[in-house]
């Protein structure tokens, strides 16, 4: 299982999560946050400050799911959905207002305005301004094919986004600009073609961001990177361990990144960032 930062959507807490599914049936949302293991659920309290969440807020989660035997049935306001190696119940959320986030996609929004849910195929629309003072969270789920160019610009009360497998290709020219408040982005394909030719100042004043994983990212035809982490002031993991900066313009790539960031990539890109992005920050980077 794969895993990411997901988050509850009757309150606004963060926790480190595996997640096994999110589905929507009518206007229902089937949501969970959770370590799933041996058919029991678990959390490992631990590790997760590291991600920016808390041991109250990962204790306060126990509540959205609970194992439960195949003969069992759920108590009310939960629903049973198969785990890897058994049965679990999912608190029930509610959704409320749905709109048109593509030709063939739309977005259904929780009563309480603060998560987006999009489903459908195909290629989305950006985000509507409307809403980009209000979402927290977004999930892409499975059929969604193409992010466009812009798609979460400015959203400035964003803290999470989970971006499904079935997404294979991306603009990502400004796509993520102004999310000052973004902690967690989940890709969870492994490869995203960055079709825009153009990532620069894709996170740009991403500035509450302390680990990103780009190693999905296919970069062959991208040309420019200049600002593409302008801001990220928090950002101390970084992986860009199958970028292809070779035709790339790296100006300005790192300006006010922190001291001491971590960055994972080939000796070619490393050397690129050494002589070309113009970076000022303490570093380190290797395979």
């Amino acid at each position: 299982m794969k895993r990411i930062k997901e988050f509850l959507l009757n309150n606004t807490k963060v926790v480190i999560a595996f997640v096994l599914g999110i589905v929507i049936s009518g206007t229902t949302v089937y949501a969970a946050t959770y370590l799933y293991s041996s058919n029991q659920v678990s959390f490992d309290k631990s590790k997760v400050s590291q991600y920016g969440a808390t041991k109250d807020d990962v204790q306060g989660a126990i509540d959205e799911l609970y194992s439960i035997a195949k003969s069992e049935k759920c108590k009310d306001g939960y629903t049973k959905k198969s785990a890897s190696d058994g049965y679990i119940c999912l608190k029930d959320i509610p959704t409320t207002n749905t709109i048109a986030m593509g030709n063939d996609a739309e977005g259904k929004l929780s009563s309480d305005g603060k998560t987006m849910i999009i489903s459908g195929s195909g290629t989305l629309n950006v985000i509507p301004s409307d809403y980009k003072n209000t979402l927290e969270n977004i999930i892409i789920e499975d059929g969604i094919e193409k992010i466009p160019n812009k798609f979460c610009y400015e959203c400035s009360k964003l803290k999470e986004i989970y971006i499904a497998a079935t997404v294979d290709t991306m603009g990502g020219w400004s796509t993520f600009y102004g999310c000052s408040n973004l902690v967690n982005i989940t890709f969870a394909s492994s490869n995203i073609y960055i079709d825009s030719y153009d990532l620069s100042q894709m996170f740009d004043g991403c500035s509450s961001l302390t680990s990103l994983d780009l190693s999905s990212f296919d970069t062959t035809d991208v040309f420019d990177m200049s600002n593409m982490f302008n801001g990220c002031s928090s950002l101390t993991n970084l992986d860009l361990s199958n970028f292809d900066t070779s035709n790339a313009i790296l100006n300005r790539m790192f300006t006010g990144v922190s001291n001491g960031i971590s960055i994972k990539a080939d000796t070619a890109t490393c050397n690129k960032i050494a002589s070309k992005s113009g970076i000022t920050a303490s570093y380190t980077c290797s395979q």
